[in-house]
């Protein structure tokens, strides 16, 4: 009985300890409201070299996506202005 409930709390202790380091590496949040679903056709070199980016960057396909959508409307907004 007591080996079971020292290897529940080590057990424990282990999954805080490992939730606690990935909290520490995903310190950049995106806050980007809700959600939605959006689909669109990409050629086939482009998505490649877009997983090719996020292996490289350990960022996921959609932060990328992201990160990529607020570059292109902050060019064209800066565009609008001049």
């Amino acid at each position: 009985m007591l080996y079971y409930l020292l290897s529940y709390i080590i057990t424990f202790l282990y999954v805080k300890y490992i939730l606690a380091l990935f909290r520490k590496k995903c310190k950049k949040v995106y806050i980007m409201g809700e959600k939605k679903i959006f689909s669109t056709r990409v050629d086939e070199d482009r998505i490649k070299e877009l997983k090719h980016l996020a292996v490289d960057t350990d960022k996921s396909l959609g932060i990328l996506l992201g990160e990529a959508i607020q570059d292109l409307l902050k060019k064209y907004e800066k565009k609008a202005k001049e």
